[in-house]
Order: C-alpha cells, then structure tokens, then sequence
C-alpha cells in the first residue's frame, strides 16, 4: 500500500504525522475507488466519508470492549449503518467480508436453520478501526465543557489502553487540537505514559504554535532516550527537542541511557546504538550520559569534550557508570570548557568526581584534592560491582591525553 502512495511523493513529503499519513491514505482509496467505477454514486460516498459518525460511534465500541477488530454479522452491520454504506465500505477495501459455514448444536432449531451459510464483515486492518473510533473519541472531547468534571473524560478514555491502542490517542490528537490538549493532560496524570505522550504531541505537528505549551512542560521534565527504546520512539524526542530549539525553549536535562555510540566530529553529531542521529544539542541545559562498563578511549572523550563545547547553552555533562581517562591534559581541549564555564562530572559507582578544567585532573566532590593514581585504581576496582569489566584495565589502563 505504501509502495502504491509513494507515487504521488510530493504529497507524501507533506504528511508529517501518523495522522495526516492515514488521511492521505483514506483519500488514495477513495480516488482509486472513483478511478475505478467512475459512477454517481461513488462521488457521493466520497462527499459522505465526511459523515460517518454511526461508524465512528460503533468502532469506539467495539474498541471499548476490547475487540480491536472484530468479526461482526454483515446484516447486523447493514441494520445499525445501512446496505449502501456497508457496500461502498467494502468497495473500497476499507472492510472486508468473508462467508461461512455454521452448524447450530440447539436441539430445538428448525432444519432450515441448522447448517447456514453467515456473511462475517471485518476491517481489512485493525488501523481503520482505531482511525473511525478516533473521530468519536476526538468529537466526544470536544463537547466537554471549558471545565468539565474529571469524570467525564475518565469515561471516554479509561477502557481505551494507551499500550494497546495508542494510535486512537494519536489520530484524535491530529484530528481536533481541543481533544489533544484534553488526552495530554489525561497521559500526563496517569503514572507511565510520559513518553507516549511525545508521540502524541507531535501529531499536532502541523501547527506548532499550539503544542508550544505543551513542549515547554515536557522539556522542563528530563528527557530520556533508551537504549530499548524504538528507533520511532528515539526519533520522537528528537524531533520534540528540535521543536523547543526552534521555540528557543530551554531542555532542562537530556539523559542517554545505555544507548551511546560515538560522537561523529565530522557531522556534529552523536550516534546511538540504533544508528539514529543526535543532532547539537543547543537547547539542552543539562547531558546525562550512563553507559554501564563502557571504557571511554582518550579520542572519544576529546570528541565528546569537542561537541559539547559547540552546544550553545549546554552547561554540565555526567557520565555515570563508566571508565574515564585519568586524566586530560591537553589544554586545546580544556579551554572550550572553561570558557563556556562547562561541569564536567564523573560517576563511576556511588562515587563522582569533578573535572578541574585548568590542571585536567579529576577531583574529589569536594574539589579540594585531585584524585590520585591509587585511588584512581580503587575507583576501577569498586566498579565491578557496576557491571565493569575489569579484564579491560591493567597496570597501563591509567591514560591520559597528551598535547
């Protein structure tokens, strides 16, 4: 399907949202549809495709009962949205129908009865269903008042498992700004759905100036990209902070957890584990980055000292649960840092230390004292129990980057 919708590219370049993909793709069938049968009465289904609030209502059932896509009676489908609606449905592909055997066990049915042939009706995909139980969904928010009881969105919205049916909450985002601003405030009460509700605020992509409130409140959250997260999911907080950048609004705190590779010099950019691109970060305040046994080389850790004084507001980064040089002393280096008055902070274990931009020597927390070669090893040592791997480390495993 997607192969057939890249033919018109230029108007796929303008779906920036998993919300106005699936509109484009609802308009494609209904275009292939009149190609097709060229008659009156396909002109009118594709007027009437803006008028299906029956289907919508009945999809949201179904969803509410937890069958994302059920097989449903066809003449019990024609008595609730009527024969012509039902065919041009299935014309279009939208729905599919499938005819069947039945054999009734009752011992009182009639012989005519007993063995029937049943027309089953289903969406071609689970998608279409979530798509018309978003208009509902959308339209139902809509109507709450400007103070409505919490109640009355509770309703609409607790039998409907943001993990299961996340593009519901998506599409009716895209669909009508109210509804978004109504489910964003829903996600953000309900313990775990604050990365989902990225995804969700980005579908409102095409006009950024009404989701700006609700990027200022997730960024002055920490943001978080995970090495287990998906690469749509790394994508999302990405392009969230692009937004903000864009916005001039400040993140509070980046942490890349588990998910480090490699900062490209070339390219200004950081690489994750999945590939996906880290852009500079100019509107972060605060890097996170916890990479559990990773022993950083001297280049790495000049390349990253190198990218992180490039980002404009960037003012403290923390690599936690890793091994660092002993020491940096090239003042090249160094001197990018002082000057954009950059912390640098070290967390091998229960422990950190703070880099001294002028001597390039780790120091105690409390920055009287430099960390000294022994207790540099006793450092080493106290990070096998944070998952280190300390074959990697000997008598030469003290380094540090020359001028």
């Amino acid at each position: 399907m997607y192969a057939h919708l890249s033919l018109d590219s230029d108007t796929l370049k303008n779906c920036t949202s998993v919300t106005s993909f699936f509109r484009f793709m609802i308009t494609c069938l209904h275009n292939h549809l009149k190609l097709k049968f060229k008659d009156e009465n396909v002109d009118c289904f594709e007027l009437n495709e803006n008028a299906h609030q029956k289907l919508d209502e009945l999809c949201f059932s179904y969803l509410n009962g937890h069958s994302y896509n059920p097989d449903i009676d066809k003449h019990e489908l024609i008595q609730k949205l009527g024969e012509s609606t039902v065919e041009k449905y299935l014309n279009i592909g939208i729905l599919r129908e499938e005819e069947s055997t039945e054999v009734s066990e009752k011992p009182s049915i009639q012989a005519s009865d007993h063995v029937k042939n049943v027309s089953k009706v289903r969406f071609y995909h689970s998608l279409f269903c979530e798509w018309y139980a978003s208009h509902h969904v959308a339209d139902e928010l809509e109507k709450i008042s400007n103070s409505p009881a919490q109640g009355n969105m509770d309703e609409i919205l607790e039998d409907l498992d943001p993990s299961h049916l996340q593009y519901v909450y998506r599409f009716a985002c895209g669909i009508k700004a109210e509804a978004a601003k109504r489910i964003l405030n829903y996600l953000q009460i309900a313990e775990g759905n604050f990365k989902f509700s990225i995804l969700c605020i980005l579908e409102q992509g095409g006009n950024i100036d009404a989701i700006i409130d609700n990027v200022r409140h997730v960024c002055s959250e920490t943001l978080q990209i995970r090495t287990q997260d998906s690469r749509i999911m790394q994508r999302s907080v990405i392009q969230l902070a692009e937004i903000a950048v864009r916005k001039e609004i400040l993140i509070s705190k980046l942490q890349l957890i588990e998910c480090f590779q490699q900062v490209d010099p070339t390219k200004k950019e950081i690489i994750l584990d999945s590939k996906v691109r880290l852009p500079l970060l100019n509107g972060v305040k605060s890097l996170w980055i916890e990479q559990t046994g990773k022993r950083f080389s001297q280049d790495e850790m000049v390349d990253i000292f190198n990218h992180i004084s490039e980002c404009e507001h960037l003012s403290e980064i923390r690599i936690s649960y890793a091994l660092l040089p002993y020491s940096f002393k090239d003042d090249r280096v160094l001197e990018p840092l002082r000057a954009n008055r950059m912390q640098v902070l070290w967390y091998p274990s229960e422990q950190w230390f703070i880099l001294d931009l002028h001597s390039g020597n780790w120091q105690h927390k409390t920055g009287l004292f430099d960390l000294a070669e022994d207790d540099y090893r006793k450092v080493v040592n106290n990070s096998v129990s944070y998952g280190l791997n300390l074959r990697e480390f000997n008598s030469g495993s003290i380094n540090t980057v020359q001028k």
